[in-house]
């Protein structure tokens, strides 16, 4: 359902273009590379049609469950400790682009 709200509210050129900017600003591939995101192995978002917004949403919905869901249920391993300076910087990196999404998304679907 993520990827359907991305794909209908959130432009393909202007997702492009804000993580292209973000990245360069930060002189780091956050989005571009494969990485682990509190112990889970996110792909990479490739700056493709029809890769963009699948992988967005996978990658926002491993960063939801972390926080929403602290402990693994299947393991019992912790996965996101609040407030800890390892956790805080993984979330820090990911506000910009969930900021940008929020920000589309409100105002594609806001009515008059």
């Amino acid at each position: 359902m993520l990827r359907l709200v991305l794909e209908k509210y959130v432009l393909f050129s202007d997702l492009t273009d804000f993580i292209q900017a973000l990245e360069g600003r930060k002189a780091e591939k956050l989005y571009t590379k494969r990485r682990q995101l509190f112990g889970q192995d996110v792909a990479e978002v490739r700056l493709q049609e029809g890769h963009l917004q699948p992988n967005l949403a996978k990658r926002i919905k491993v960063i939801r469950n972390a926080i929403v869901h602290s402990v693994d249920r299947y393991e019992g391993r912790e996965r996101f400790v609040p407030l800890t300076p390892s956790s805080e910087v993984v979330i820090r990196e990911e506000v910009p682009l969930m900021r940008f999404l929020a920000e589309k998304v409100i105002i594609a679907s806001a009515r008059a």
